[in-house]
């Protein structure tokens, strides 16, 4: 090749005339669904394992479903609305009224404790299952208690018998004797030592009692190796001595037709003196 000044030119290489490739673009990233989510809309999508929306709207479909469509499941009342409130226990199967409530109720149970459970189990709600489970948990929780209690006191009072009976000695019967006595010239039965004992204590009842006796006059010669006729101070007689004397009474036939008359100051007074040792007999001291 000449160029105008006629002077040749040399061919350019052939690298230069050659035009340089296109770049390379990176390939493009598949978007990812859960982009432009929140951090915490992230977090709570990624902890439900769902891999794309369709699996989320199958779950709201399924939530829907189960809302309004199963009977099984009930609104949360507001509860502040007394009414909301009812109608929400009694659809979960509480009874209409506290007394409707049936479980086995074990004899020695109060009947106020068990009206005041009744009611307070149908002010929370409780279904019939519910409290009837729960009334019998506190009924086997209540006779494990009573019977760990009464092995205890029964172990306490067993304890002060021996004690009190090494204290007493060989006396120790004529002692007791005396001491029940003395309960009785207060009024007590059987019934009320025996409350008194378990109430007190063994040791306890015991000084009470012979204090008693002490205070009415009680001897020993009254109930062991005695007088027949039993005199002491203020215990007047022993029932066996109280028993000989009516005896001694009815075998006189003035005292036994005045006694049987209905009317008259002998009547009068052998009624007086019948009742008085009729006392004895009982133990009591008469007034």
């Amino acid at each position: 090749m000449t160029d105008q000044a006629g002077q040749v030119q040399e061919a350019a290489p052939q690298e230069a005339i050659t035009q340089a490739s296109p770049e390379v673009q990176p390939a493009q990233q598949e978007a990812v669904w859960t982009d432009g989510f929140s951090d915490a809309t992230l977090a709570f999508a990624t902890g439900k394992s769902w891999s794309n929306p369709e699996a989320v709207v199958n779950s709201y479909q399924n939530l829907e479903k189960l809302a309004h469509g199963s009977k099984d499941v009930i609104a949360k009342p507001n509860y502040e609305n007394v009414d909301e409130v009812n109608t929400f226990y009694n659809e979960l199967g509480r009874p209409s009224e506290s007394k409707d409530y049936k479980f086995e109720v074990p004899d020695h149970s109060n009947d106020n404790f068990v009206d005041w459970y009744r009611g307070s189990a149908h002010e929370t709600g409780l279904t019939q299952t519910q409290a009837e489970k729960l009334f019998g948990a506190y009924m086997e929780y209540e006779g494990q208690f009573m019977e760990q209690h009464n092995q205890e006191t029964e172990s306490n009072r067993l304890a002060e018998v021996e004690s009190l009976k090494k204290e007493l000695g060989a006396g120790v019967t004529k002692e007791l004797e005396i001491c029940k006595r003395g309960w009785k010239q207060m009024g007590c039965d059987q019934e009320d030592i025996n409350f008194m004992e378990d109430a007190l204590g063994p040791q306890l009842a015991f000084k009470i009692g012979s204090e008693f006796a002490k205070a009415k006059g009680t001897m020993e010669s009254d109930f062991v190796d005695g007088d027949p006729n039993g005199v002491g101070f203020g215990m007047g007689m022993t029932p066996e001595a109280a028993k000989q004397r009516i005896a001694q009474k009815l075998s006189d036939p003035a005292f036994k037709k005045a006694y049987m008359t209905d009317k008259g100051l002998a009547h009068d007074q052998a009624v007086k003196e019948m009742e008085r040792l009729n006392a004895y007999v009982e133990g009591l001291q008469p007034n």
